[in-house]
Formats: C-alpha cells, sequence, structure tokens
C-alpha cells in the first residue's frame, strides 16, 4: 500500500475520547483498547504508509486547534519517534497533496511556531507556544491575522 500514494489520517484523539466514552457507558461489545490502537498504528507507520496527523472536532467536545497537541502525543506514544510525529503534523501533507516543497530559503515569508523545549525529544512542548509567525511575521493575537 505505501507504494500506491496510500496515507491515513487516524484522528486518534477521536477514538481515545471515544474509546473511554464507550467504556464509561458500559458497552458488553467488544472494542479495541487504546493500547491495541496504539500498536495498529505503529505498524502502519512501519509499512510505510505516510500518516498525517489530523483531529475530527467537535467530536467528544474536541476543540479545533488545540487537539492536534493531543494527537502528536499519540501517535508518540505508538512509538513512532518524534521527529517524524513532527512530519506527519507539518511535512507529510507535502507529498499527500502534491504540493512542492522548496525548503527553506533566506528571504521567504516563513510561517512557524517557536515551542519552549525541543518537541524531538519531548513531543509535548509543543503546548509550550512561545510565538507564532505567519508568513514573515510576529503574531501576538491569533485574530491578528
Amino acid at each position: 500500500m505505501s507504494s500506491s500514494g496510500a496515507f491515513l489520517i487516524p484522528a486518534l484523539s477521536v477514538l481515545d475520547k471515544g474509546i473511554a466514552y464507550v467504556i464509561e457507558k458500559g458497552s458488553d461489545r467488544k472494542w479495541m483498547s487504546e493500547a491495541e490502537l496504539l500498536i495498529e498504528i505503529k505498524r502502519i507507520y512501519d509499512a510505510g504508509i505516510t500518516i498525517l496527523a489530523g483531529t475530527d472536532p467537535p467530536n467528544f467536545g474536541l476543540d479545533y486547534g488545540l487537539s492536534v497537541h493531543r494527537e502528536l502525543e499519540l501517535l508518540s506514544q505508538s512509538g513512532i519517534p518524534s521527529a517524524e510525529v513532527l512530519k506527519c503534523a507539518t511535512f507529510n501533507a507535502y507529498g499527500v497533496y502534491g504540493y512542492e516543497y522548496n525548503g527553506i530559503e533566506s528571504g521567504n515569508e516563513a510561517s512557524f511556531f517557536l515551542v519552549e523545549g525541543n518537541p524531538e525529544t519531548d513531543i509535548s512542548a509543543t503546548h509550550k507556544i512561545l510565538t507564532r509567525w505567519m508568513k514573515g511575521r510576529e503574531i501576538n493575537d491569533i485574530n491578528e491575522y
């Protein structure tokens, strides 16, 4: 499947909340546990299938934007290296959706987050956003852009 261009957006944060909801309601149906789900995600990653980080708000009270941090944590907990998890949230979309990646060049208008910590060693550092830059401009208020 990896050579076919197949990709997966697992929306683990939805499944995480969904599994907890089903367990809370006392369903007698056999559901995949979170641990089993994470094992499957790692198997898909190991098979070379491209994974994109994505959530599906407003399911189970997930919010737009913030839920992606939980998504990254779950991908990391599956055993995918943090540097690869960051690619799931950023770079992998280029190949999947056919965008041309031109790299980072002087003079380009960069869009990025500056975080406290190193998300390559601790994915939860993505929660600690210090500043946001959009098209070369620092954004202090998300409504500013």
